[in-house]
């Protein structure tokens, strides 16, 4: 009880406050409200010279509690399409490679050595023995096998295969023109490789799916696999024990581990509304959570007796999409307009107070192959440039202010997510932005997930905002290559530019680092200057910690999962 009291007070101040400032012509306080502020401010320093004391966290003992804004349910390393999902399966599964805190691969997985052909087309992997599945089962190269034929079936419809299409056989395998896939040769219990067919030299890093226990997962349809989505097993770390759909997600410690055990006996992951993150956090409801970057979570995290704060620039981008195959989009030149109209630089300020900065290119600033800001085009505000480029397109306002072209008004249906501030106040902004110009926006707000199945699986949407986080190699095929325009697929855009495509390809066969600099520095003024999204902002990461929680390091390439060997918990 005491606990949500805590919440709800934290929150009366916030709101007194804000509305205290946010009148200019308010200059003096009334007795009465004097009063209750103190009364309020009295309560809470009692509250907060108790929680020097008292650590509500203590009382979960050796269970570690992450809050989560979303779970879809996809428990599944070749089907999960969100970063919270992911964190479940990467739990509760093992890849062949792994990789270290600057996102390198390295053979701390399943296999115990990995070699590459001096062609640079075949990938052999050693794996290790006397692994074990949850259930007892020993892991073997069958395994491997089975979960690459999974993400190869002809019924397969999520978003994560696109990593295995350079596999000799592949895609005539999906097609149906073969029934065994050339490029996968299971040598013996502990031993596979893997033909491409050209060069790609991040394709270690894509040897990172999951590994599905064949005896468990097998399937004589693809609807029969679905059925095990939210009921994962594998070898990982923890082991999956129940799923409360809208709830959370519960996982105990593996003690047959083959490498490092965890050292906390579980791990309940919760379902909790982003805004309501950082007063589970600082109640100690919670261990671990990673709200929205801004100054009042900052503030309430930092005043907290019981929260360390973890921040860090995210090799990330946020961004607004548009469907390109409608023809109001697809004139590179509207998308500019569009830029040229948002007060994007008032926005970011406002929304994150330094939290975040403008973003130009999809091309984290802490990437190796960061674009000189100096060559790429910032599009600063400037409506009357906006006004004459849809003028040029021959789109005019008429006598009601509406902008219109052959009769047909310019009105843009805007799909966002509900759990993040930032999004609906993204759309506010171009909302009143926009309008400007005579255009309508249209809010389409809905759940995250419905967000993720609007976009992604069914392309159904014209315009979107969304945030993505990168691998620490900048290869943009996934989201931007003109062979991922498929339902499921992340270029869900629809971008198609055979220069970005050349780029791309050239770059993947390129083992120079330093050429590869060049050749993702060309690609990113090429994003810049034909805008299948308008790049928002990059943001700065803030996690809150409980600190009972020890031995964790937070950053763009390491999550709280990567950190689940080392964490110990006070309790």
């Amino acid at each position: 009880m005491k606990k949500k009291n805590f919440t709800l007070i934290i929150i009366v101040i916030l709101s007194f406050l804000s509305i205290a400032c946010s009148d200019n012509k308010i200059n003096k306080v009334s007795e009465d409200e004097k009063e209750i502020e103190n009364d309020i401010i009295e309560y809470v320093d009692d509250i907060e010279i108790e929680n020097e004391f008292i650590n509500m966290g203590f009382k979960r003992g050796n269970i570690l509690k992450v809050a989560t804004p979303s779970l879809e349910g996809n428990f599944n390393p070749v089907a999960y399409d969100s970063v919270y999902d992911s964190w479940i399966s990467e739990m509760v599964f093992d890849s062949l490679i792994d990789f270290d805190e600057n996102g390198l691969a390295n053979d701390n997985g399943l296999a115990e050595s990995f070699e590459i052909s001096e062609d640079k087309t075949i990938y052999t992997f050693y794996l290790k023995k006397g692994v074990k599945f949850h259930d007892g089962k020993e892991f073997t190269a069958k395994d491997v096998e089975f979960t690459y034929y999974t993400l190869a079936d002809p019924y397969y419809d999520f978003s994560r295969n696109s990593e295995i299409f350079d596999i000799i056989g592949v895609k005539e395998y999906i097609s149906g023109e073969i029934d065994k896939i050339s490029g996968i040769n299971v040598i013996d219990d502990y031993t596979i490789s893997f033909r491409i067919k050209e060069p790609n030299v991040k394709k270690i890093n894509e040897f990172a799916y999951g590994i599905m226990p064949m005896h468990y997962y097998s399937f004589k349809n693809f609807e029969e696999f679905k059925l095990l989505l939210d009921k994962p097993m594998g070898t990982g770390i923890m082991k999956f024990k129940r799923y409360i759909k809208g709830k959370s997600v519960e996982l105990i410690k593996n003690e047959d581990y083959f490498t490092d055990k965890a050292k906390v006996d579980g791990v309940e992951v919760e379902l909790i509304p982003i805004e309501s993150h950082v007063f589970t956090l600082t109640s100690g409801e919670v261990d671990i959570c990673n709200p929205e970057a801004n100054l009042i979570n900052y503030e309430i995290m930092k005043n907290s007796k019981i929260v360390n704060i973890q921040e860090f620039i995210d090799n990330s981008f946020r961004c607004i999409g548009f469907n390109l195959r409608l023809e109001k989009f697809s004139d590179r030149n509207i998308r500019k307009a569009l830029a040229y109209a948002l007060r994007l630089d008032d926005f970011v300020e406002t929304q994150w107070k330094g939290f975040a900065r403008p973003s130009y290119s999809p091309i984290s600033p802490i990437s190796w192959a960061a674009p000189d800001l100096t060559e790429l085009n910032k599009y600063e505000y400037d409506v009357e440039k906006a006004k004459k480029i849809l003028r040029d397109a021959g789109w005019e306002k008429n006598a009601d202010g509406k902008l219109m072209k052959n009769n047909e008004e310019f009105i843009i249906t805007w799909t966002t997510y509900k759990e993040a501030e930032w999004s609906l106040n993204l759309l506010n902004t171009a909302k009143n932005n926009w309008g400007e110009l005579g255009i309508e926006v249209i809010p389409n707000v809905m759940e995250f997930d419905e967000v993720i199945n609007e976009v992604f699986d069914k392309q159904n949407f014209e315009v979107f905002n969304m945030r993505w986080s990168l691998s620490s190699d900048p290869d943009p095929y996934e989201l931007f290559y003109s062979g991922n325009d498929e339902y499921g697929k992340f270029n869900s855009v629809g971008f198609h530019n055979d220069k970005a495509d050349k780029i791309i390809l050239d770059a993947r066969k390129e083992y120079d680092k330093e050429k590869r600099v060049e050749l993702y520095q060309e690609w990113a003024k090429l994003a810049n200057d034909e805008l299948p999204y308008i790049y928002v902002s990059i943001g700065t990461t803030i996690w809150g910690v409980n600190n009972r929680v020890k031995n964790i390091k937070l950053g763009p390439y390491s999550d709280w999962v990567f950190n689940l060997d080392k964490i110990e918990l006070e309790y």
